[in-house]
């Protein structure tokens, strides 16, 4: 799959809510970095749970997923999600991507996520001012 650059500017402007096939989709999004004492003075790189949710108990239209991910701060940082086995659930798809940057918990990021519909078509969708928490 060609996953084009996108502006930062394209990234802060996506849409907090994208319509596929009817349904009304938003993200859920959990963001941390791991500073327990195996994991050294610098911390491990942020992981995050990012979960594509159906609106008003609808639910997700089968085939959509999720391509790349971008974190939008001072900086933008891009990467894609693992192909991890997740929890079944008719009205969200929930991914995980690992190795993200090392940056300063209790900061805010969007996080814009390429969406891809049954049919092929790609939409971006961002869920703004994500806290990044930490674990120690």
């Amino acid at each position: 799959m060609n996953h084009a650059a996108k502006s930062e500017q394209t990234l802060r402007t996506a849409p907090e809510e994208i319509v596929v096939d009817g349904v009304r989709l938003r993200l859920e999004c959990y963001l941390w970095r791991d500073f327990m004492p195996i994991a050294g003075t610098e911390g491990k790189p942020m992981l995050a749970v990012v979960k594509l949710v159906a609106q008003g108990g609808a639910v997700l239209p089968r085939g959509v997923d999720a391509g790349q991910v971008w974190l939008v701060g001072e900086r933008t940082w891009s990467g894609v999600f693992l192909k991890e086995e997740r929890p079944e659930d008719a009205r969200a798809l929930e991914k995980v991507f690992r190795d993200g940057p090392k940056w300063k918990p209790g900061s805010e990021v969007d996080v814009v996520v390429e969406v891809l519909d049954p049919g092929g078509g790609l939409q971006l969708l961002r869920a703004s001012r994500q806290k990044i928490h930490q674990t120690s």
